[in-house]
């Protein structure tokens, strides 16, 4: 349900995306589509990060999102430089889906083995309305969130080349909420 989903999602970005492509700089075309291919897999691993936590096995649930991806970005980043690549944005891209697809697809194999033995054979049921009710708001203002938190770099980035918005962008929000979040 969850890749059906998210998968579909996707597809209709994908189709802003080719809507979109004259008033899109035609080098941010490919790492957009790139991000439309690797939202499946990350929405994937959040639900496998909440299934993970829920059942109390926090390594399982946090160790793929949050060490293992961002080590396998660093290690495919400095293959890709090794290699002598143009460190651009479609390499970022492809570096960034690798990693969320290895560990993604790491971690539901790791969880469903678990799982198995863990949780017995059930009947299946949906609360689908109840899901939606829950969902939508915080759904809402993580979007909301996400969006203010980047206007820096979509407004700088409308103002100036690629090259110097991305030099000239400030710190990104999660490293301010770092800072706020362990004080001293």
């Amino acid at each position: 349900m969850v890749l059906a989903v998210s998968s579909t999602v996707a597809l209709l970005l994908a189709g802003v995306i080719h809507l979109a492509s004259p008033w899109i700089d035609p080098h941010a075309v490919v790492p957009l589509y790139i991000g439309c291919l690797t939202l499946p897999p990350f929405v994937l691993a959040n639900t496998l990060d909440g299934i993970s936590r829920e059942h109390d096995w926090m390594q399982l649930g946090l160790m793929p999102q949050f060490i293992v991806r961002q080590g396998l970005i660093i290690a495919l980043t400095a293959g890709a430089l090794a290699l002598g690549l143009n460190l651009g944005a479609t390499v970022a891209m492809i570096a960034s889906a690798a990693a969320v697809y290895i560990a993604a697809i790491g971690q539901m194999i790791v969880l469903n083995r678990r799982l198995a033995a863990h949780v017995g054979p059930g009947e299946k049921s949906y609360d689908v309305k109840g899901w939606f009710a829950v969902s939508l708001p915080i759904m809402l203002v993580e979007s909301f969130y996400l969006l203010l938190g980047y206007t820096d770099v979509l407004m700088s980035s409308s103002f100036a080349r690629p090259r110097k918005s991305a030099s000239t962008s400030p710190p990104r929000p999660q490293a301010r909420s770092a800072i706020a979040a362990f004080p001293g």
